[in-house]
């Protein structure tokens, strides 16, 4: 244990070297910030770089991997100018499934914020938060909600794969940025939706394709704080991030692609301690699949959850 915090301090003193690389506009979270709708619209169709239908693609600081055993022991590389390795459990849903929530009567609805409660539960996943009087228009209330980052061992209402991603060194910050987001193949998982395709691009190649919609992320992992560390992420449908268990990222709900920013110099952090951060994710209603994080903190340490 003693020489896994010596490698996380090491990888803060390489982040010192690399600069913050993200300009931040704002003190603390910055939610719900609009993207541009003309560029790969949830509800219209993509745009954009091509990462292809489940397959792997280097360029445009965009890398997904194939199935791996999501081995998380030691530590992932932290070398300047080498990809940030990160594993990531996808789990795949059906249209005609029993969980409403990825029915394909669910349509765009725009952000609904507050879905999720702001501190993880004990399982280190999100827990719906039910309110009174309170109705968000695309989730099908907690025990659906459940289903969402918890596998079923049966394969009935969703399959979990293990995949990788790989954020690319730009210098100042590291960046994943896919705007053709599909890690499952066609045959993935329990297999892509009939009618299930991709809407407007700039390369018509990639018009009217079909690709495996309807699937949650989850990522876990660790890292050192260094004062001056940025994180931020672009996309689309839900995605919620926690540092430390608390929730600094919030844009729920089925939309186009919506940005936020945290600096975790607001989070009250001590410099040189480990902390958890985790993402959920959620891609739920086709033409468009957008996911970008790009980030100034040089070294992550997965960690393994159940």
């Amino acid at each position: 244990m003693l020489n896994c915090y010596k490698l996380f301090i090491l990888c803060g003193v390489i982040g010192m070297f690399l600069g913050s690389g993200c300009e931040a506009d704002t003190v603390g979270a910055k939610v719900g910030t609009t993207v541009d709708s003309d560029s790969n619209d949830n509800t219209g169709g993509d745009s954009g770089e091509d990462t292809g239908e489940g397959t792997d693609n280097d360029s445009g600081g965009d890398s997904i991997g194939k199935n791996n055993d999501n081995d998380t022991d030691g530590l992932y590389s932290c070398t300047p100018g080498q990809p940030l390795e990160l594993p990531v459990t996808v789990r795949d849903f059906k249209k005609t499934g029993d969980n409403t929530d990825f029915q394909s009567g669910v349509t765009s609805v725009g952000l609904e914020l507050g879905v999720v409660k702001e501190q993880l539960g004990d399982d280190n996943k999100p827990v719906f938060d039910v309110q009174p009087n309170i109705y968000y228009s695309s989730f099908g209330g907690a025990e659906n909600f459940t289903q969402w980052y918890n596998t079923d061992p049966d394969g009935v209402y969703n399959v979990e794969v293990a995949k990788t991603i790989s954020l690319i060194d730009e210098g100042n910050s590291w960046v994943f940025d896919s705007t053709y987001f599909f890690p499952l193949g066609l045959d993935e998982g329990l297999g892509a939706d009939d009618g299930d395709v991709t809407g407007w691009n700039d390369d018509e190649t990639l018009r009217d394709q079909p690709q495996n919609f309807r699937f949650t992320t989850e990522f876990h992992m660790e890292f050192t704080y260094e004062a001056g560390q940025v994180f931020n992420f672009r996309g689309d449908d839900d995605v919620w991030v926690f540092i430390n268990g608390l929730r600094v990222i919030d844009l729920g709900g089925i939309h186009g692609p919506e940005a936020a920013e945290v600096e975790l110099d607001t989070l009250g952090l001590t410099e040189g301690e480990v902390y958890p951060m985790d993402i959920f994710h959620a891609e739920r209603n086709p033409a468009g699949s957008n996911f970008r994080i790009e980030t100034n903190i040089s070294c992550f340490t997965p960690v393994a959850i159940d």
